[in-house]
């Protein structure tokens, strides 16, 4: 697929693009998200005030845009506690159209870089569940280290049950 895609940080501009950005995903990819598409309903307030959040010092919103639409995005939080704040969470997204395109490795080479510019940053560390073999074998390549495991995490509607990879890369 013919595509320019551009990543930028997400402007408040971009909150109804996110909202169906996230709602294709979740219909997209049900079994690799923490909740589905019938749970995901908020009001473009309530995502206005998450935008906002991240466009702080302690956090971080990356958007993907092919021709002014968002089709994938990713975010990074970190605590505002001192004793944990050189340390932080990343989340990622993208639509299944624009998979295996390295749109993935480009949104982490980002939130790596920005990482390295911000000497407060020390870690970065993410949670996927296991059977996300395309994200973490994405997440390998980068550098990330599996540090744990959470069997029994999430529990499917025909009762099976999904375990969760805790991966993270140390700054140096």
């Amino acid at each position: 697929m013919e595509n320019n895609i551009t990543i930028r940080q997400a402007v408040v501009t971009d909150v109804v693009d996110i909202i169906r950005h996230k709602r294709i995903v979740l219909q997209e990819n049900a079994s690799f998200m923490g909740r589905t598409a019938k749970e995901y309903q908020p009001t473009v307030e309530e995502e206005l005030a998450r935008i906002r959040r991240h466009q702080t010092e302690t956090g971080l919103m990356l958007v993907a845009v092919n021709r002014e639409e968002v089709v994938g995005m990713l975010t990074f939080s970190r605590p505002q506690r001192p004793h944990y704040s050189h340390n932080g969470m990343f989340g990622m997204s993208i639509q299944e159209r624009f998979t295996n395109q390295r749109l993935g490795y480009k949104l982490l080479n980002e939130l790596l870089m920005f990482a390295k510019n911000d000497e407060a940053i020390k870690k970065i560390s993410l949670e996927v569940y296991a059977h996300n073999e395309r994200a973490i074998s994405l997440y390998k390549r980068l550098g990330f280290i599996v540090e744990g495991r959470k069997p029994y995490h999430r529990k499917e509607s025909d009762g099976s049950y999904v375990e969760d990879v805790l991966m993270s890369k140390i700054l140096t």
